[in-house]
């Protein structure tokens, strides 16, 4: 008979390949846990229309992925369930049916590693935080040859930077991709430390927490690796060093998100969002077909009939970051995270515990893996989750 490990091996060999998890799921259905199964349809059916907001049947399959999770995660999961547990741990993440990645501290991963991959062989992906002033001991973690990416969401010191970088590869055959954050302060030594030919590392990601955008010469993290990238890839002949701005995806305005928004797309398939405020001033922004922001136009009064017929018209959009200071904005952060936790990581704000200072980026990775974002309007900031519903205010 064969054993499950077997199937498990397959996929982890062919990660893009749909084939050996239906093959798997075959299997389950054979071997009593018919509920895994289900899980891997369902997440293979979802996974290439999950932004297609308005589909019912991507609403059904979600709804269904979600119950099955809550159901059966743990069971699945084994003797690492309880990792998420572990503030402000989360996953492992199913993705297409199975486990694939995980975010925790780096003292849960020297101490759990073994435990994890033993127990959840399909993770590839790993994200560290935690590891300020600790980066030898990151460097020479032993379970780094089970994995393919490493992200480490925190912010290292040049030497922490330094010992990750340079780390011997041949124990990690695997480990092809290291993904540093930048905070945009002129001192995040990430910046300055992408070594002109990284053995380690067949690709460096820095991972721009502000706005995409923003690469302006004046001094800032983002425009030093940038033009680092640059040397280092023009250096190594191929793209060895990317720069990759957290604001490449679109955060999603459901149709019906209502507390005075309305979402719509005109004649030309260019979508628009009309802000209506409590005393019926507001704005009608515009955007470009793939989502960038066009321009705007405000308006001191709207009628009812003038805000009947754009909610009439409604349609979920994707669009990206707006700003528009005092009137208008949709981002990626409330504004307590960015000063609390963005605005310069090397000050500690009054009160804070070691505990939160030390485990800050899995708070703000969290955030991201939950998928929200911000829309601040009319005197307020509105949370809203991945399908752009809001979620309070």
């Amino acid at each position: 008979m064969t054993d499950r490990s077997v199937f498990l091996r397959a996929i982890r060999a062919a990660p893009a390949d749909d084939t050996p998890r239906l093959v798997f799921a075959d299997w389950l259905d054979e071997h009593d846990d018919p509920a895994w199964a289900e899980l891997i349809r369902v997440q293979v059916e979802l996974e290439p229309i999950h932004e297609q907001l308005d589909s019912p049947r991507r609403r059904g399959l979600a709804d269904r992925e979600t119950e099955l999770l809550a159901r059966h995660a743990d069971r699945w999961l084994g003797p690492v369930h309880d990792i998420a547990a572990e503030y402000p741990a989360y996953g492992p993440v199913f993705r297409r049916g199975l486990p694939e990645s995980v975010s925790l501290p780096l003292d849960t991963f020297l101490a759990r590693g073994g435990e994890l991959f033993a127990a959840c062989p399909t993770v590839r992906e790993v994200c560290v935080y935690g590891v300020a002033g600790r980066g030898a001991e990151m460097a020479a973690c032993p379970h780094l040859a089970h994995i393919e990416t490493l992200e480490i969401a925190d912010w290292p010191t040049y030497q922490d930077a330094g010992h990750v970088l340079s780390l011997d590869p041949s124990p990690f055959a695997d480990l092809a991709r290291l993904r540093l954050w930048l905070d945009g302060s002129p001192y995040d030594p990430a910046a300055t430390l992408v070594p002109s030919g990284p053995e380690s590392f067949r690709a460096v990601e820095f991972v721009q927490l502000y706005g995409g955008e923003r690469l302006d010469p004046s001094g800032d993290a983002s425009w030093a690796a940038m033009c680092h990238k640059n040397s280092v890839n023009a250096a190594a002949g191929r793209e060895v060093v990317r720069l990759v701005p957290l604001f490449d995806g679109r955060f999603p305005i459901a149709s019906g998100v209502g507390h005075g928004f309305y979402p719509g797309v005109n004649d030309e398939g260019e979508p628009y969002l009309l802000a209506v405020a409590r005393d019926g001033s507001g704005m009608v922004i515009h955007f470009t077909p793939d989502g960038r922001n066009e321009d705007c136009s405000t308006f001191g009064g709207i009628s009812p009939a003038e805000v009947e017929a754009c909610r009439s018209a409604a349609r979920t959009i994707r669009v990206g970051e707006v700003d528009y200071r005092s009137h208008f904005a949709l981002r990626r952060w409330p504004t307590s995270y960015s000063r609390d936790y963005l605005a310069d990581p090397s000050h500690r704000p009054a009160g804070v515990t070691d505990r939160w200072w030390n485990h800050r980026g899995g708070v703000l990775k969290r955030w991201l893996h939950q998928g929200r974002f911000v829309v601040e309007w009319d005197g307020r900031e509105f949370v809203l989750d991945a399908t752009g519903t809001v979620v309070s205010s």
